[in-house]
């Protein structure tokens, strides 16, 4: 696996550049839609087309390094913020008012109109509790010097979109993010400082408590709770993926060593934390398409947030 984790890191860029290809990762062969044994590289694409319709140099090579290459349709993709779905509702509607406040419901900065409350994490000076979920969410997609935003900032709960008002319901304010910056961003991510008196239960919505952190390998069965889509499981189809430029509001990103997943989440969803079938976390979700579904690995959002959970 190393060896293969070398060739797709020597042949990242290249394949990016390539005609159609929106991200590229480590993931398993796959052959009428059933997964083979088989470590490959993954070249996602936004639309498989036929290669009579490519120039040749733009057709993804079946091997790389002796490495054989799966090409997967990934579709358009884009943040997660809120769109309508249709739901079976759970016990706890998430686009409501949730008090306590719960992991896995309707948040949001007082400009942006919902995503998901992911967990609690805590501050790795001070241990006090934190609320988890992406820049995009708590920071307004901020990339530290365009005025997006600023420390203090309220954040509302339920998100503007599900009907929160300033400042009637506003639950925390905003503590700090990683930026989001144009080239290999690790994480979209952000934290906030609940007011005081918040009661707070920090176990997600419709999956429990969280028992502690891992990393994700291609084939693991994952589940998580967004506000929109709730209670979904999937698995994780490749790792390391970096990403051609997203498209945020007003301005693009690219991601590196992401976690690319199958499709388990919609508008509304971004924020929420990717968990393993005993409820290690393994990453924060924050963008998709109709195909797939994105996350930063949980490391690198607690690294660059110095936060633990």
């Amino acid at each position: 696996m190393d060896q293969i984790q070398a060739i797709l890191a020597a042949h990242k860029k290249e394949l990016l550049q390539l005609k159609n290809v929106v991200a590229v990762g480590l993931g398993y062969k796959t052959r009428a839609g059933q997964k083979l044994s088989t470590p490959s590289i993954v070249v996602f694409v936004s639309e498989k087309l036929p290669a009579g319709q490519l120039a040749p140099q733009d057709l993804v090579p079946a091997e790389i390094g002796g490495v054989m290459t799966d090409v997967v349709a990934a579709g358009l993709i884009k943040p997660l913020l809120n769109f309508d779905y249709n739901f079976t509702p759970p016990i706890v509607d998430p686009t409501q008012k949730v008090r306590p406040l719960q992991p896995g419901c309707s948040i949001g900065h007082y400009l942006v109109s919902a995503g998901t409350l992911g967990c609690i994490v805590r501050d790795r000076q001070t241990s006090r509790p934190l609320l988890l979920s992406n820049n995009h969410i708590l920071a307004n997609s901020s990339n530290g010097s365009d005025g997006r935003c600023r420390a203090g900032d309220p954040v509302l709960q339920p998100g503007a979109y599900d009907g929160g008002q300033y400042p009637r319901d506003i639950i925390a304010s905003l503590e700090r993010y990683i930026p989001i910056r144009e080239m290999e961003n690790l994480a979209d991510a952000a934290v906030a400082a609940p007011i005081n008196d918040l009661e707070i239960n920090e176990e997600i919505i419709g999956a429990g408590p969280i028992k502690g952190i891992t990393s994700a390998i291609p084939g693991m069965a994952v589940q998580k709770f967004g506000r929109t889509t709730r209670l979904t499981r999937g698995e994780v189809i490749a790792i390391q993926v970096d990403t051609n430029p997203i498209r945020y509001n007003g301005h693009t990103a690219a991601f590196i060593n992401q976690i690319f997943l199958n499709k388990m989440s919609a508008g509304g969803d971004s924020g929420s934390l990717i968990l393993d079938t005993t409820n290690n976390a393994i990453g924060l979700l924050f963008a998709g398409s109709d195909i797939i579904t994105i996350a930063s690995p949980i490391a690198n959002v607690l690294n660059g947030l110095d936060v633990y959970i």
